[in-house]
């Protein structure tokens, strides 16, 4: 999806939109005849693979437009999952089932239900420390914070909530505290990883008059400034499974 929107894809946007048509249709007829959403193994109902996957295809559905009837069978699954499961260890998936249903609330309003949407988005507020970092497995990781900020975002587009907007702020001064370098990233995650992800920190530093633009503007140049370099944290072998992060 975000491909089709660079400039210098632009004679491939149909193409790579076509692929995220059908890689909902693949979505829904999985969901509909296993109610498993897998991350290793065959059927499992691994919570990750139903969160990342359902915010993905929620996000799909949306910016393309696509009528979400056509995948009803499908979201009902996905939504009455999220909705009665929680993870609370890894903070980075939870925000993302959150997402997911935020998403889905604001595409089709009748099948989420609210009250459980307030309920949990206060539930995980309260699980920021007040350092910034939300909890992984029993402590901060720099890499799964990206991500949940990339989540909070999405959740903020939807609610419009100053809530989340100041648990992002707060997410990303936690992150500007201890990255010295690049090569301080893992010296500092309970999960360790070897990774943050662009999005929510550059979004942030677009903001004009926010009072915490500088830091993650700053964020951005420790982490991206020397992105031609080879031996940059982008090319490390590890970073092959960036599609899966959990």
């Amino acid at each position: 999806m975000q491909a089709a929107r660079l400039e210098e894809y632009a004679d491939k946007a149909e193409y790579f939109k076509g692929l995220a048509r059908a890689s909902v249709d693949f979505w829904d007829k999985r969901a509909q005849k296993y109610g498993a959403f897998e991350e290793y193994y065959p059927f499992e109902r691994s919570y990750p693979g139903l969160a990342f996957s359902t915010l993905a295809m929620a996000k799909i559905i949306r910016d393309l437009e696509l009528d979400p009837r056509r995948y009803k069978a499908g979201l009902h699954i996905a939504i009455k999952q999220l909705e009665a499961r929680e993870e609370l260890e890894a903070s980075n998936q939870y925000l993302a089932g959150l997402a997911a249903l935020y998403v889905l609330s604001e595409i089709m309003p009748d099948m989420v239900d609210k009250a459980i949407l307030d309920k949990r988005l206060r539930q995980v507020m309260n699980t920021q420390s007040s350092e910034g970092w939300f909890n992984e497995y029993g402590g901060p990781d720099l890499g799964y914070l990206s991500v949940s900020i990339d989540c909070l975002w999405d959740i903020y587009d939807v609610s419009g909530s100053d809530q989340v907007l100041h648990s992002i702020r707060n997410a990303i001064y936690f992150i500007d505290a201890l990255l010295i370098a690049p090569q301080s990233i893992g010296l500092h995650n309970s999960r360790q990883t070897d990774y943050i992800v662009p999005y929510g920190i550059v979004r942030m530093a677009l903001m004009v008059g926010d009072s915490v633009q500088m830091a993650a503007e700053r964020i951005a140049h420790i982490l991206y400034s020397h992105i031609k370099d080879p031996e940059h944290f982008l090319f490390l072998p590890s970073m092959t499974a960036i599609g899966c992060i959990t």
